[in-house]
């Protein structure tokens, strides 16, 4: 780490640890979700201020899918990496830092408040959280500077009197007043975009010849808390499978890894097609989300199969524990 990133990232902590004081979480009943255009960007991002973190989303579908994963309280903590696309900021004490960050902590001087210190995260769908990259943290800078200021200017957003389940306080800079300034926003729709899988025609008609068989499967790509090995430059991904499996018989019926360069609903999608050529059609299908459902939607339609969501799937769920633990060995 050279001087000029030695002086970013004390920046950045020092920046944070002034939010630290601030408790901008405190606030939230009154800002809502604050939506912020940094002055080299043309769309916002988007900040939530949750105990003691802040949570920023890079685009719309990241907001919904942190919104979406809230509401999943029974979903294993594993499986929730599907939904994560953020930077965060949150305050940790020294034990439960990485070796890596209480060194640069030590290394720049930096002294905790009431007995934590500043940490950082960088999540991205299907790689492992990791720490702040370069440009990340001049962007996590920037945007925490912004949100320092508007906490100093609360009564500017108390004045908009905005709906927080309806509105967005918004922060920009207005080249024309040469200044920051707040307005509102329209909150996002939080309805999740999903577009529907279409099956090729000869394998929706195979599909239809078959019979409706008395039985429930489930179906995920499911993640594993197992990494990829490290390459020098990248970050770490997590290894996913796709997984089709009889939930009465608690049976796996087909499973294939995921890397990084499949298109893992593709996948998803032949193998629940194959094994309905080999076996017949469920009358019950079982998956993880709404995502899930929505993208099978059609297929499901055709075929009278119902799809129901379940945050918990039994079989799968044992198979990764089980793969997971063989894999450790």
């Amino acid at each position: 780490m050279n001087k000029a990133e030695q002086i970013k990232i004390k920046r950045l902590i020092t920046t944070a640890q002034s939010l630290q004081k601030k408790r901008p979480w405190e606030l939230f009943d009154e800002i809502g979700i604050l939506a912020i255009t940094l002055a080299n960007r043309k769309t916002p991002f988007y900040c939530v201020f949750l105990q003691e973190t802040i949570i920023v989303c890079p685009n719309p579908a990241a907001l919904k899918g942190l919104l979406y994963m809230s509401e999943q309280e029974h979903m294993p903590d594993i499986q929730r990496l599907r939904y994560q696309q953020h930077f965060a900021c949150f305050f940790d004490q020294i034990e439960d830092l990485s070796e890596q960050w209480q060194s640069i902590l030590k290394q720049l001087d930096i002294q905790p408040i009431d007995d934590k210190y500043p940490n950082f995260e960088s999540a991205m769908p299907g790689i492992l959280p990791d720490t702040l990259v370069k440009q990340e943290i001049q962007t996590m800078l920037d945007i925490l500077i912004q949100i320092g200021q508007s906490i100093d200017q609360i009564a500017d957003i108390k004045a908009l009197d905005h709906d927080t389940e309806t509105q967005m306080v918004h922060r920009y800079f207005d080249f024309d007043q040469d200044q920051w300034v707040f307005d509102t926003m329209d909150m996002i729709d939080d309805s999740l975009d999903v577009k529907t899988l279409i099956v090729n025609d000869d394998i929706l008609k195979q599909c239809k010849q078959k019979p409706m068989i008395d039985q429930t499967w489930e179906l995920d790509v499911a993640y594993t808390p197992i990494m990829m090995p490290a390459k020098e430059g990248h970050r770490q991904g997590v290894i996913r499978v796709t997984i089709l499996a009889d939930h009465q018989q608690q049976l796996i019926y087909d499973q294939r890894l995921i890397t990084l360069q499949d298109d893992p609903n593709s996948i998803m999608m032949q193998m629940l097609t194959s094994a309905i050529i080999q076996r017949g059609i469920p009358q019950k299908l079982l998956v993880r989300d709404v995502i899930v459902q929505k993208m099978l939607s059609d297929l499901a339609k055709k075929l009278d199969m119902t799809i129901d969501i379940s945050q918990v799937l039994d079989v799968i769920d044992v198979f990764v524990n089980e793969f997971s633990k063989q894999y450790a060995h």
